[in-house]
């Protein structure tokens, strides 16, 4: 199996050698597909500096703030899913209570940006693929 590097490597020779050749078609797929794989890296890597950021900050706390945290997580997810004005009134207390019982409000509003990045990432990912196969159809 190739990592990613590898992988890359090898889609750029290809894409070289197509253009070489002439094929553009074969080009313009090499291409999206180059595309492709430099966003799913770039999201995953976005999901392990969250999960890093999680479990650094996860230290700093006791476990009642471990658990507003988590909620705090389960909220700004639900509320980025469905806008639902209940989620938005959670995170807003469930941010002020950690910030009131912690110093790490840097880190918070950090989280909170990534996982709102990587929720809307995944919503359109999932759109993308209702998109390319209907429900009902696989």
């Amino acid at each position: 199996m190739l990592t990613n590097v590898e992988n890359e490597q090898l889609q750029e020779v290809l894409l070289f050698s197509a253009q070489q050749e002439g094929h553009d078609q074969e080009v313009e797929v090499l291409r999206k597909e180059l595309a492709a794989e430099k966003a799913k890296n770039k999201f995953l890597s976005k999901k392990l500096e969250l999960l890093e950021l999680i479990n650094r900050v996860k230290t700093k706390l006791n476990d009642n703030d471990k658990e507003l945290l988590d909620e705090l997580l389960e909220a700004q997810e639900e509320y980025i899913r469905t806008n639902s004005q209940f989620a938005k009134k959670q995170i807003g207390k469930n941010k002020q209570k950690l910030l009131n019982n912690s110093n790490i409000e840097q880190e918070i509003n950090q989280i909170c940006q990534l996982k709102e990045e990587i929720t809307k990432s995944e919503n359109e990912q999932q759109l993308e693929a209702r998109i390319l196969v209907p429900e009902g159809r696989n």
